[in-house]
């Protein structure tokens, strides 16, 4: 198995104080010691890019690029009903600690460092007694929110209307209509583009780094709004218009993404997994036990959970407003399965770190949608 662009393996790190101040002290060190927030240099080392997937077969975009982390979406390709647009994300390893209020982020692209300290749980697969990691060299996670072909198969499409109202199980029965290795977006995977996005920007504030305060919309809007805008992460001031991260658009707004495989169990114990178990999931089917209980009920984030197995679930809220701690939202209960990401009805809610359980495996709303990938 050959692992990461090259041989030459680098280690990135940020350390920073967990504290109401979102603008205390930070820093980077290893290989991104003198790096600035927002530096290409971690595009580059993260090495995601856009392809086009069509029932597993895979193609590299072949789309003139002026400069480095540019792409103009709307040259990509002439879709077919069988094609998606999918952001392909390379194996990386990733530890997160916490030492009283300071939080340390690493990642690195050296398998050698695979060990108890350094995980590559995004790109794990399947768990078993006899291999319990077996890990993929990529991840695929789609561009756009998932849209209805029709004919009760999601795609990642232009100008269609995010599919909602569906319970999760729906979600994932029409996510692997596509084909084998398709499913609506895991856990890891989902907080490993948040943890990109952390080491990228060291700055938890998601509104003020990538997109404006607020979120006001009618209706859902159709995907593809940003593909006239080429740079890999885009934002805006508007309150109407999405954005994107990595190319991955909407990772928060419009409506939430239903996540696999995690749930809290009768105390509000975090639960994950890794599986193509195809059934409903219940507290049975977790070997991996994340040890971290949720906070109960409602208001804004104060803490996140800084290890490998819960990472960036919320550990504990605060009474103050929005615009301090990580300036998102939770909403958690007791088995309950989670949704991330708010809406465009959530105005200073729907950002990075938004994290909500309080809907079951019945539960369907029309302002949940899905995300999916395949691995």
């Amino acid at each position: 198995m050959v692992y990461g662009k090259n041989q030459q393996y680098k280690t990135f790190t940020i350390t920073r104080e967990e504290k109401s101040d979102m603008s205390s002290w930070w820093t980077y060190s290893d290989d991104a010691s003198g790096l600035s927030a927002g530096s290409t240099a971690f595009d580059e080392f993260f090495w995601y890019s856009a392809v086009r997937l069509s029932d597993a077969w895979i193609k590299t975009a072949e789309v003139f690029q002026s400069t480095p982390w540019q792409l103009d979406f709307s040259q990509l390709w002439t879709l077919t009903s069988w094609d998606n647009v999918m952001i392909k994300f390379p194996i990386l390893w990733i530890k997160m600690s916490k030492s009283w209020s300071t939080v340390t982020l690493s990642i690195t692209d050296n398998p050698r460092a695979g060990n108890k300290w350094f995980k590559y749980y995004a790109h794990t697969k399947t768990w078993t007694l006899i291999d319990p990691w077996t890990p993929v060299n990529n991840i695929y996670i789609w561009a756009f929110k998932a849209s209805n072909n029709g004919s009760n198969v999601l795609k990642s499409w232009s100008w269609k209307t995010p599919e909602v109202s569906q319970t999760q199980g729906t979600f994932c029965s029409r996510a692997k209509a596509n084909g084998s290795g398709y499913n609506i977006i895991w856990f890891y995977q989902r907080q490993f583009v948040n943890a990109l996005y952390m080491m990228k920007y060291g700055n938890p504030n998601s509104q003020n780094v990538v997109w404006a305060w607020y979120t006001r919309w009618s209706s859902v809007p159709n995907t593809w709004w940003t593909t006239s805008q080429i740079l890999a992460t885009y934002w805006t001031s508007s309150e109407t218009q999405q954005m994107k991260l990595f190319w991955l658009e909407d990772w928060w707004w419009s409506v939430h993404e239903w996540i696999w495989w995690g749930m809290t169990d009768n105390d509000r114990q975090l639960l994950t997994s890794f599986s193509w178990w195809s059934g409903t999931i219940t507290t049975s089917d977790y070997p991996l036990a994340t040890w971290t209980t949720l906070p109960q009920s409602v208001w804004n984030i104060s803490a996140i959970a800084w290890n490998n197995y819960s990472m960036f679930a919320p550990t504990s809220r605060s009474w103050y407003n929005y615009s301090i701690y990580y300036c998102d939202y939770m909403d958690l209960y007791a088995n309950r399965l989670i949704t991330c990401g708010g809406n465009k009805w959530d105005n200073v809610w729907a950002w990075a770190f938004r994290f909500t359980m309080n809907t079951d495996n019945t539960s369907s709303g029309n302002d949940i949608g899905s995300r999916l990938m395949f691995f």
